[in-house]
């Protein structure tokens, strides 16, 4: 009868809410004054299922902060015109009229303790030092932008599922949940 049948639905196995990637609906400002480095941070972020927009200096990364709410801005610290560390009390400073946190990250070669204090006195919320990798990329995004519980990825098993009955639910879309603001 079972072979007939195919196999039996588990009624303690709970239906998944999968959810899109992770962070896909993230925005991300990349401000970087080096096409090289703007193609490397665009192509990193691609591979991991998101997508940015890039400013050529601190002075073009003020106008399109005042234009939209960033959640994420990954800022090089050294630029012509305006730096990242004049670049981000100017962002602080508009945030405080429109009741909007950013996550601003320092991108820079220089990883003296000093140049990390330097960072958090400008308003800057985190460091990395350049060459970055994907894996600490998507490390510090995780950090400031928690991926959902891997009980809302549609491929994690539940309780009493095994992998022969993974075929059995079909999941639902639904929405990361935001960072608390």
């Amino acid at each position: 009868m079972r072979r007939l049948l195919g196999p039996q639905i588990n009624e303690n196995v709970s239906v998944a809410s999968a959810t899109p990637e992770p962070h896909q609906d993230l925005s991300i400002l990349v401000v970087d004054n080096n096409s090289v480095n703007q193609r490397i941070m665009e192509r990193m972020l691609e591979k991991s299922g998101l997508q940015c927009v890039v400013a050529k200096d601190g002075v073009e990364a003020v106008e399109r902060h005042q234009e939209q709410a960033w959640d994420l801005i990954f800022m090089d610290c050294l630029m012509p015109n305006m730096d990242g560390y004049e670049a981000t009390p100017r962002i602080r400073e508009h945030e405080q009229d429109v009741d909007h946190d950013t996550v601003v990250i320092a991108l820079t070669a220089n990883a003296m303790s000093t140049d990390v204090e330097r960072c958090l006195n400008a308003g800057i919320d985190d460091h990395l030092a350049k060459p970055v990798s994907r894996a600490i990329l998507s490390s510090m995004i995780q950090k400031y932008y928690p991926r959902p519980p891997a009980s809302w990825h549609p491929r994690a098993l539940r309780p009493n599922q095994t992998d022969s009955d993974a075929h059995l639910w079909k999941p639902a879309h639904s929405k990361t949940p935001r960072r608390a603001r």
